[in-house]
């Protein structure tokens, strides 16, 4: 194993935007698909925990009514913490160039030339989501993104309970 203990993890997330997705709606003529409608009008008036379990298992617990769709390219590298705390394995850095020192070796394409630090880290994950996944030239897998997009994050949701306006199966 390369650390058991004392090791601390950086993680870079660099997101590569394209679109936002919303609903324009509000929540009271918030139109939904026949399918949701038809999954509501099954939920008995008296309560099931299996049918509303069920429910909840197929639809969620919210309506995504807001997303960011493009790429991102996440990185992890985990360092010994001891690279933190002493200046005999830091060579006097400071932790404030420690840390720069980490985003340039996450952030660029080119190594650090440092051997003490290298043999300190080691990156545990390194991939892109969104885009064509075998392409490795960053500049390709970018405009790969327009064909392939994922969803990065959901900036806005509501509950169902919030959607469902019959009273008696909220």
């Amino acid at each position: 194993t390369f650390f058991i203990e004392n090791e601390a993890v950086a993680i870079v997330q660099h997101l590569y935007p394209l679109y936002t997705l919303e609903i324009k709606s509000t929540n009271t003529n918030l139109e939904l698909n026949q399918y949701a409608q038809q999954a509501i009008g099954q939920l008995p008036f008296i309560y099931d925990t299996r049918t509303y379990k069920d429910f909840l298992d197929i639809w969620g617990t919210h309506v995504i009514l807001e997303t960011l769709i493009g790429g991102m390219h996440e990185q992890q590298a985990l360092a010994k913490d001891c690279i933190f705390r002493s200046t005999y394995f830091t060579r006097g850095l400071t932790e404030s160039e420690l840390e720069l020192r980490l985003k340039a070796d996450l952030l660029s394409q080119t190594s650090m030339n440092d051997s003490c630090y290298d043999s300190r880290r080691r990156i545990i994950l390194d991939h892109r989501i969104g885009g064509e996944s075998n392409v490795s030239n960053i500049d390709q897998w970018k405009q790969s993104l327009n064909s392939k997009p994922a969803l990065l994050k959901i900036n806005k949701y509501t509950p169902w309970s919030d959607i469902v306006h019959n009273s008696i199966i909220k």
